[in-house]
């Protein structure tokens, strides 16, 4: 049985009518459809999403530059709707303008951000943090009844994209079903009072409980399974994701040029199945780094969400915001995972063995075209290994994988290979290039390695298949 993990965005709950919400097996009564989700699918956690636009303008003033009392406040208010529910609050950047009282027509509260570069990129961090260290297979339930703007499509962007991170650094499926209710509707004034909140009183109540409050229908509106090739189709990045922040002033973020590079790297190796290279540039990348650069980035961004006044009003901005680099750490993080989660601590960062690549192939899992090259070169070296052992041509010393597939005629010219030549032979061989690929048999293991003399062409080619064309 796997654990399932609840999550729902939310607007603003204090204004929500009571409904009596229906599926075709199940009826409950409630505010929200949170109570029919934890019905249905009895999760081991939930996480609710809300936006830092539910501030209160007079927390915000006391707030100033600390974002954690700002979320802090919120967090208190929205407990009070939970109703029973055990559920952790996740507090996101929103964008809204509104007056800072109603009696001042004057005064305004600005909350400035952009959903794409900071509560897309955030909620996928949290989600896949928090996340990570389920113990069973996962399941992702979505209710995305309740969320406003950019929320729903956003939620579900992220949802489907820590679920192909996490089918990599769990080496397993991970499932998502996403839920949607029907609109609340519109109801005569005198109704919609009697269904609405208890104001001074239990929140959880109407203000009339023998009201017969309106049908609202709960679907589930779609579902997926992803397994750990999916996530291939997000490792391309815009400027080759180079930069993890837009101002990284009075951010510490380590060696991140360098880091970036070898996660670039590792990723380019993942997404064209060359898991020699991929083994090789994972034993090399400290991952505590990688977690090091991620947790740094959003404390940062964290510290540059500031409120600031002018001429009587209010105005919340981030003075940073996540670029494509941030991704690449993430990406770079759930594939270091699932490497270490198939191969352990393997410390020998210049060669690999057979066994360790043959093991690494579970990462393709999900993939067609992919797997068949790489289940075809694996097949190629099994039967050289077996050759070697059989008619000792292979031994302790390295061995070009070329001299060992074929005999040529010494009067058969050797072709030059240029560039777009070299990429396009290591891409077609999964990276096992024969020119690319030493061998030699050590304690009765096939071991393998990049000609040292090469590794800067293989890099270009990594470098190239992440960089969005």
């Amino acid at each position: 049985m796997g654990d399932v993990i609840c999550v729902a965005t939310w607007g603003n709950p204090q204004n929500w009518g009571f409904a009596e919400y229906t599926s075709d097996q199940k009826r409950i009564r409630a505010f929200s459809t949170l109570n029919f989700l934890h019905e249905i699918e009895q999760p081991a956690k939930t996480i609710i999403i809300v936006l830092d636009t539910l501030a209160d303008p007079d927390k915000l003033e006391k707030c100033e530059l600390n974002y954690s009392c700002i979320e802090d406040a919120i967090k208190e208010d929205i407990r009070r709707y939970l109703c029973g529910i055990e559920a952790e609050i996740l507090v996101l950047p929103g964008v809204l303008t509104k007056l800072k009282a109603e009696d001042k027509l004057k005064e305004y509260v600005v909350f400035s951000s952009e959903p794409n570069r900071e509560f897309l990129p955030l909620l996928i961090y949290e989600l896949y943090s928090k996340l990570l260290n389920t113990e069973n297979e996962l399941e992702i339930a979505l209710d995305i009844s309740h969320g406003i703007n950019f929320m729903p499509t956003l939620a579900y962007r992220a949802a489907t994209e820590v679920a192909t991170a996490l089918a990599v650094a769990k080496v397993q499926q991970v499932k998502l079903r996403v839920y949607q209710a029907d609109p609340y509707p519109e109801l005569p004034p005198d109704i919609r009072k009697k269904v609405a909140r208890e104001r001074e009183g239990d929140p959880c109540r109407p203000v009339s409980p023998e009201v017969t409050p309106p049908v609202v229908r709960y679907n589930r509106i779609a579902e997926a399974t992803f397994k750990p090739w999916n996530l291939s189709r997000y490792l391309a990045y815009e400027g080759s994701g180079e930069k993890v922040l837009t101002d990284t002033r009075e951010c510490d973020l380590g060696n991140i040029r360098e880091l970036l590079d070898d996660v670039l790297l590792l990723l380019g190796a993942y997404r064209l199945g060359a898991l020699l290279q991929l083994d090789l540039l994972a034993k090399t990348i400290p991952i505590e780094d990688v977690e090091f650069a991620m947790r740094s980035a959003v404390e940062c961004w964290r510290r540059k969400r500031i409120v600031n006044r002018s001429e009587g009003s209010l105005e919340i901005k981030s003075g940073t915001r996540f670029s494509t680099g941030f991704y690449a750490l993430l990406h770079g993080h759930a594939v270091l995972k699932g490497v270490k989660r198939l191969l352990g601590n393997s410390s020998d960062e210049a060669s690999a063995t057979f066994d360790e690549i043959n093991k690494l192939r579970r990462l393709m899992e999900g993939s067609t075209v992919v797997k068949v090259l790489v289940d075809r070169e694996i097949s190629k070296l099994k039967r050289i290994w077996e050759k070697g052992q059989e008619k000792g041509i292979l031994s302790s010393n390295w061995k070009l994988y070329a001299d060992l597939l074929s005999e040529k005629a010494e009067s058969e010219p050797e072709q030059e290979e240029n560039e777009d030549m070299f990429q396009r032979n290591f891409i077609a061989h999964a990276g096992f290039h024969n020119k690319v690929v030493e061998l030699r048999l050590k304690n009765d293991q096939l071991e393998l390695r990049v000609r040292p003399s090469e590794w800067e062409m293989v890099k270009k080619v990594l470098r190239t298949v992440v960089r969005e064309q």
